[in-house]
């Protein structure tokens, strides 16, 4: 009897039990376990019963047997879906048993196989949160439908328990996590189901910059990512001044986060890449979900068309323009008491009797939509559709005294609007089971506008003040033509080619007539690409690639090499390694003198503003087994062409010959290593990680040319994430052990007034982020419940965030207008529960 054993080992007790001759190659063997029961077996049957469940056949010449591969260079093709709503599944992991062949799903849920493969093989396909499917293919190998179930399905008798709910799984690739938003209401939340929040878990991506939902990523900052969605590049990643995210998690099927050597199709960002693909809808029936909290509710609206597409629309509105919750209350009171954004301030002096009124107006919303449709079974067409938008209208009335300032009062009225849109659109071609071609085409703007408009009354005669208007816009329209083929040895092979035409503006208007600025700056950008997924042997992969990008507001073609390999120990051991080069050509000014709306304006880069570079290396070993996932990853990142804004009043004067000179462009280097472990099963189960990383920058002109700490540097970082169940209720336990952020003590800042007559806050040199703010301790739970109520499916969560209402500073803001300047601790939120209700229908 043979019970999950090595069939070269069952072959070796064969031979010295009972004395037979069987000859074989190793390699055709290698890699292949058998079950395998028979007793008082002659020679024959053993050798039948040891090959049954395996695509190895035998033959006898004499006394001798002979084991022998009968295989066949074919492909396996086809579509994985969802078995309860229809809907394709993206980057399902399918290979062959017994084998090293295997691939991942693209984003349509199609894939393709080719090797050498028997009829009598056995298909894997597994995915997150969804039971593994074991089928033996069929002649039919083309364009078959792969169903998947869903691990947990709502029910009169089926509730869902944490021993069932899955996030996350590695991948074959360095560095690369696959995060499944499924389930994300069952992790703690501030009023809104996140998905940058639930990311913030992982290991590698801070948790513990300010409560804010930004992507800090080995090192880097929000604004070196990239985020995509559907194709399009997302620039408006967030609602609330930052505090979440701009992507509805209820339209999200599949998040792919890239921390490190990203694979050549992938580019703009030196930091990380986190490619989102949206829900393409049901195409069995007819859905419709509501959904509502403490800050905002929406809906999602699923349907299919003809069996052979689907149409998905969701929106969401915050109501806090119409309805102050206390949670809405206390985020308000978190964002006005030093976070920069100036929302919402009295007036700079503490010599003035006055009384003053303020009246905030604000609201988010986003809708997001998508159609899909199968022409043939060689086709697909998909078209996308997002927009995402804030507003902040101010009113700030201060009374005086007559015998004060001589006026009743002095009324200010502000109105900014923020947010982005993009459609996009793809054109699935397959010519034939190993070669097929992908027409991209996008559309997408960001756009932020702001009137400010101030005045006196005395008596009842009203005088203007001060009227402002400012405008920043970017229009980013692309062409991307990407070609895949599959060798069918060993080798998928992919490339692409792509334009991108990109036009800033950036205006600013004082009164009624003066234009101060109004600029048009308009740039493309043409990419190339070509990358080979190699499987070397069984236990080795390697992903090799190379890009080419070049900038018309320069003459340079910019080469980025890009390596990934694993290298297999055992069927659970591997070591990893890999490295890569980055371009980013987009910057994103921000400086605490940009007061209201959006703080932050994206600018293309001129003659003068080199594009941002990093090369990242490398290092890793994990254990996988059904029951546990470790890893251990060293990373080393050096980082050139920082550029740093903060001489800046105004974003244009970037360009700004004579401002040149304050444009300070500098380097960073972020090391460390990442200790991360996932206990996949049991009743009680989670994940565990730990990072260490220094962030260190730079700057010729900064900190006197000494090296510094960066601001988001947070050294130490150990988080933790544990699901369970409390009867019919999920339970979710998240706690946070990091490091304070760094700041210059008082006493080695010092004021500085600039050339256009602002004031900047400087450190003497040497002395910048030279002390840390206290450790930072958070725990926050969740409690949540599927239940199926009058044949409806009815979601409940509680939230609850800092359960142990602990004081944890965010960081330290400073009052300029007097002398001696105030510093302040702003503190993070404290003890805060909510509460979130999803209906189905």
């Amino acid at each position: 009897m043979f019970l999950d054993k090595p069939l070269n080992l069952a072959i070796d007790s064969l031979v010295s039990t009972y004395d037979l001759n069987i000859v074989y190659q190793d390699q055709i063997i290698n890699n292949i376990t058998i079950d395998a029961i028979c007793k008082d077996c002659n020679g024959d049957e053993a050798i039948k019963s040891l090959l049954n469940n395996t695509s190895l056949e035998w033959k006898k010449n004499k006394y001798q047997y002979i084991i022998i591969n009968n295989k066949i260079n074919k492909t396996i093709a086809g579509y994985i879906i969802d078995a309860k709503s229809g809907e394709y599944i993206p980057h399902a992991n399918i290979y062959v048993k017994n084998s090293y062949l295997g691939t991942m799903s693209d984003e349509y849920g199609f894939f393709n196989i080719s090797g050498n493969i028997d009829k009598a093989d056995t298909l894997i396909i597994s995915y997150i949160g969804y039971h593994p499917l074991k089928i033996v293919h069929n002649e039919n190998d083309y364009a078959n439908y792969y169903e998947i179930m869903p691990k947990i399905l709502g029910s009169e008798t089926i509730n869902i328990f944490g021993e069932k709910i899955e996030f996350l799984q590695g991948s074959s690739n360095h560095g690369e996590l696959a995060f499944s938003p499924r389930h994300i209401a069952n992790l703690p939340n501030i009023g809104e189901s996140d998905v940058f929040r639930s990311l913030q878990l992982l290991p590698g991506i801070q948790m513990g910059n300010s409560g804010f939902a930004g992507l800090f990523v080995r090192g880097g900052t929000p604004d070196q990512n990239r985020i995509i969605l559907d194709g399009m590049t997302v620039y408006q990643v967030d609602h609330f001044f930052g505090f979440f995210s701009s992507i509805n998690s209820n339209i999200v099927k599949d998040v792919q986060i890239y921390k490190n050597s990203f694979p050549a199709k992938l580019g703009g960002a030196i930091s990380s890449i986190i490619d989102i693909t949206g829900k393409s809808g049901s195409t069995k029936k007819q859905k419709l979900d509501l959904f509502t909290n403490m800050l905002s509710a929406g809906f999602t609206y699923q349907k299919p068309l003809s069996k052979r597409g689907s149409l998905i629309l969701s929106a969401r509105r915050s109501f806090t323009d119409q309805y102050q919750t206390k949670l809405y209350n206390k985020i308000h009171n978190f964002l006005i008491s030093g976070s920069g954004l100036n929302i919402g301030s009295e007036l700079p002096s503490d010599s003035l009797s006055y009384t003053s009124q303020y009246l905030p107006n604000f609201y988010f919303y986003d809708i997001n939509g998508k159609f899909t449709y199968l022409p043939t079974e060689k086709d697909v067409i998909s078209i996308s559709f997002y927009e995402g938008r804030d507003y902040l209208g101010e009113e700030k009335t201060f009374k005086f005294s007559l015998d004060t300032v001589g006026v009743d009062q002095v009324k200010t009225n502000e109105k900014t609007r923020w947010g982005n849109n993009g459609f996009s659109g793809r054109w699935l071609h397959r010519w034939s089971e190993k070669l097929s071609t992908q027409l991209f085409l996008s559309d997408i703007k960001y756009l932020s506008n702001h009137l400010l408009n101030s005045y006196w009354s005395l008596d009842t005669t009203i005088t203007p003040v001060y009227l402002s208007k400012d405008k920043n816009q970017i229009i980013d329209q692309t062409t991307r033509i990407n070609i895949t083929y599959n060798t069918g040895k060993n080798h998928l092979i992919e490339m692409g080619f792509a334009r991108t035409i990109y036009k800033t503006d950036y205006s600013l208007d004082l009164g009624d007539s003066i234009i101060f600025i109004n600029e048009t700056i308009n740039g493309s950008l043409i990419e190339g690409y070509v990358q080979d997924k190699w499987i070397v042997s069984p236990n080795m992969k390697l992903l090799l690639g190379l890009r080419s990008e070049k900038f018309s507001k320069g003459n340079t073609i910019f080469i980025d090499p890009r390596f990934s390999g694993s290298y297999h120990l055992s069927d659970r051991f591997s070591l990893k390694v890999s490295a890569s080069r980055s371009h980013q050509f987009l910057n994103r000014f921000s400086n605490d003198f940009i007061t209201n709306g959006s703080k932050f304006v994206w600018l293309i880069p001129n003659k003068h503003m080199k594009p941002m570079s990093s090369i990242q290396k490398n290092f890793g070993f994990e254990y996988d087994s059904p029951e546990i996932f470790f890893v251990f990853d060293l990373y080393n990142k050096n980082v050139t062409n920082i550029s740093d804004f903060s001489q800046f009043v105004f974003p244009i004067d970037v360009y700004s010959e004579s401002s040149n000179n304050l444009t300070f462009q500098g380097e960073g280097k972020s090391n460390g290593y990442e200790l991360f472990f996932h206990k996949k099963k049991g009743k009680l189960k989670g994940w565990a990680s730990y990072n260490y990383g220094t962030i260190k920058y730079k700057f010729p002109d900064l900190n006197g040319g000494e090296i510094f700490l960066a601001d988001h540097d947070r050294t130490h970082e150990l988080k933790s994430a544990i699901i369970s169940s409390i009867g019919n209720w999920t339970l979710t336990i998240t706690g946070l052990i990091s490091s304070g952020r760094v700041f210059t003590p008082n006493d080695n800042l010092m004021i500085r007034e600039n050339e256009n007559a602002n004031y900047t806050l400087e450190a003497e040199p040497g002395k910048r982020n030279s002390k840390r703010l206290p450790v930072v301790q958070r725990l926050d739970l969740s409690l949540n419940r599927s239940m199926y109520l009058m044949e409806k499916n009815l979601d409940i969560g509680i939230s609850i965030f800092n359960v142990l209402n602990r004081t944890n500073i965010s960081h330290r803001s400073y009052n300029l207008s007097v002398d001696p300047f105030i510093p302040t601790d702003v503190v993070m939120l404290g003890f805060t529960p909510t509460i979130s209700i999803q209906l189905g229908l």
